[in-house]
């Protein structure tokens, strides 16, 4: 089946493509596929009516040497565009890097540095690999894929991950060998005593509410076909990137004046997403993390369930992800399509003849959620039917916690517990809007059918 130039790409395409790539020995010696998605085509030739086929960009990290390479495919033609190294940069943490963090706990300097807090068994711990951050010049110029790993005692998985930190250790490790290269062992501080369950039975909750059910008999009153959506004169592909996740491209809009369907835009999704912590203590100064470049919003989409994320008719879209080793992986459910009640548009009554006429206003919302370790956030994007767009980000989860010396105050953060507190911080957005309104540089065009 030729599907949509816009769409994402499936199953079958990731395999397709990293099987090329595989087969040429294009990559290094060991390579790990860090994300492949379709890489968008020529804006203008598309807009134009140009056949712009099907192809495929790729990420992907040689594990025996730690290089990164990009690589693009044409699909339809099933050869390699170009493949080569970017030396000197890095690609976005790899999951068995992620997995890997553990090997930490095989050398001697970091299991003596627990045991001065009194940890002996690395079974109770819950470990977070971080990028490296800023501020450590000296670990810059061999340009090896270094990161952060910091420690938090768990001690079963009803506890919050991140209620008991090990402050004042930091280890520096090589994602490629495992090799640790620094042990920052410094100030030595008690592990928090409250572990904190992530649902406690003793914490009132507003879950003994009346059920809401909303039901729409006749169906959603939205079309669906793959991944183009046609709702109230909206025009839009709905797609997914393994770095931005929930993308949004040739949205067009019908003016019944005219008779013609408008462009309005031809992208849209959160480019990215920083979250700088404002204290500048040892443990925190350099977490800068970019969420979408570092880590990847898209790889980290999460499920969404029918009565928990959403309510109503709702329709899904999956969103497929190449694995480490090429093979195509599925998050399920990872879009969410349904439309909402939103109180009233128009009313007017009539005092003479004591008759009142309402429109109520409806919205489309295309939303997907991810999480990033102790957060998740949620992006949704509403369409009115007056023309507007709106877009929406969501925070939720558990906030980063520091242990805190016993009857102190912290200057840059707030107290959330016994002997814990949460830095102060900032999560800064940045969308990528190419607003097309009327065509590019203000031509008109027009896309058949």
């Amino acid at each position: 089946m030729r599907h949509h130039a816009l769409e994402p790409l499936t199953a079958a395409e990731i395999e397709q493509a990293t099987a090329l790539l595989t087969a040429a020995g294009c990559l290094g010696r060991d390579p790990r596929f860090v994300w492949v998605a379709l890489a968008e085509p020529d804006k203008y030739g598309f807009l134009g009516g140009a056949d712009v086929g099907r192809r495929a960009e790729s990420v992907s990290v040689d594990r025996s040497t730690g290089t990164t390479y990009e690589a693009v495919v044409d699909l339809e033609a099933g050869v390699i565009d170009r493949a080569h190294a970017l030396e000197g940069l890095h690609a976005p943490i790899l999951v068995e890097e992620w997995q890997g963090a553990v090997r930490v706990l095989e050398d001697p300097a970091v299991l003596a540095a627990l045991a001065k807090r009194d940890i002996h068994d690395p079974d109770r711990l819950h470990l977070e690999p971080w990028p490296l951050g800023t501020g450590e010049a000296r670990w810059q110029p061999d340009r090896r894929r270094l990161g952060r790993v910091t420690f938090f005692v768990r001690d079963n998985d009803r506890d919050t991950a991140w209620a008991r930190p090990v402050d004042g250790l930091i280890v520096i490790a090589d994602r490629v060998t495992g090799e640790v290269v620094e042990v920052l062992d410094l100030e030595v501080l008690d592990v928090p005593p409250d572990p904190i369950p992530i649902v406690d039975p003793e914490r009132p909750d507003r879950s003994a509410v009346a059920p809401l059910v909303i039901s729409q008999p006749d169906g959603p009153g939205f079309s669906l076909e793959g991944h183009r959506r046609r709702w109230q004169r909206w025009d839009i592909v709905v797609g997914f990137h393994p770095l931005d996740g929930l993308v949004l491209r040739d949205i067009r809009y019908e003016d019944p004046g005219v008779g013609e369907s408008r462009s309005v835009m031809w992208r849209a999704s959160v480019a990215e997403m920083v979250v700088p912590y404002g204290d500048p203590g040892p443990m925190h100064r350099w977490r800068q993390v970019f969420d979408a470049g570092e880590v990847g919003l898209g790889r980290n989409a999460t499920p969404l369930t029918l009565g928990c994320d959403c309510l109503g008719e709702i329709r899904y879209l999956d969103a497929h992800m190449a694995g480490p080793d090429g093979t195509a992986q599925t998050i399920p459910n990872a879009v969410c399509i349904h439309e909402e009640d939103a109180g009233v548009l128009w009313r007017h009554y009539d005092s003479r003849t004591g008759r009142t006429e309402v429109r109520r206003r409806r919205v489309l919302v295309v939303s997907s959620w991810a999480n990033l370790g102790n957060y998740d956030y949620g992006f949704y994007w509403r369409f009115h039917q007056d023309g507007s767009i709106e877009a929406e980000a969501r925070l939720t989860g558990v906030p980063l916690a520091s242990s805190m010396p016993a009857g102190t105050v912290p200057a840059h953060g707030v107290v959330v517990g016994e002997g814990v507190s949460s830095p102060h911080h900032q999560h800064l957005f940045s969308f990528r809007l190419d607003l097309d309104v009327d065509g590019a540089l203000g031509v008109p065009y027009i896309v058949q059918e």
